[in-house]
């Protein structure tokens, strides 16, 4: 959970994912890219897409690896 608490505050700041990479699983990835929604990282010859959606109140993150290993997690924000 504090994997995806971490990466979703730093998906409007390239510099802090690009200094700090994108770990996801245990497993950090380096950093390539970012919108708004979609952060990409890659580790050797596998990539992965974190795809940020926001469903009520809760945060979504589901992420591919280029193994096509899929997966997500959710966090509901405290108030």
């Amino acid at each position: 959970m504090d994997e995806l608490k971490t990466l979703l505050s730093r998906y409007a700041s390239t510099d802090e994912l690009a200094m700090n990479g994108v770990t996801v699983g245990g497993t950090k990835y380096m950093f390539l890219s970012a919108t708004d929604r979609v952060v990409r990282g890659k580790k050797g010859t596998s990539g992965i897409h974190c795809i940020k959606t926001v469903q009520g109140e809760s945060n979504e993150m589901t992420h591919q690896s280029q193994d096509n290993v899929s997966g997500g997690v959710s966090h509901q924000p405290s108030k």
